[in-house]
């Protein structure tokens, strides 16, 4: 084997060595640049009121369970949870809650819930 021959091996041995690093290392920038940009959005989308609790007014609810809907309701939301629901004028909405005409907007509730698999 001539000796341009054996150079031109180990230049490629080397150059697949460092393509590899090189690789290793645009994976590392990505996942770091995607993280962050998961954080940024959570943060933008996520919404935490003032007061803890949403008041919502005026929706049309919907009931997985029954399979109907519900003109004119009032629902309560405080953190994750559903504290109240009624028909709109029969719930007192707390003080420090935001308030929300949904304006016959049809509310979905536990919709996020049916994107994950049953266990």
């Amino acid at each position: 084997m001539s000796s341009s021959a054996a150079s031109r091996r180990g230049r490629r041995s080397s150059a697949k060595d460092g393509g590899s690093l090189l690789a290793q290392q645009l994976i590392d920038k990505q996942k770091t640049w995607s993280d962050a940009d998961a954080a940024a959005r959570t943060q933008r989308l996520t919404h935490h009121p003032i007061g803890g609790a949403i008041v919502i007014t005026n929706a049309r609810l919907f009931d997985p369970v029954t399979m109907k809907s519900a003109p004119s309701t009032t629902i309560v939301v405080r953190g994750n949870r559903i504290e109240r629901v009624g028909p709109d004028g029969t719930i007192a909405a707390p003080n420090d809650a935001e308030k929300i005409d949904a304006r016959g907007r049809t509310v979905l509730p536990g919709l996020w819930d049916m994107q994950h698999p049953q266990q």
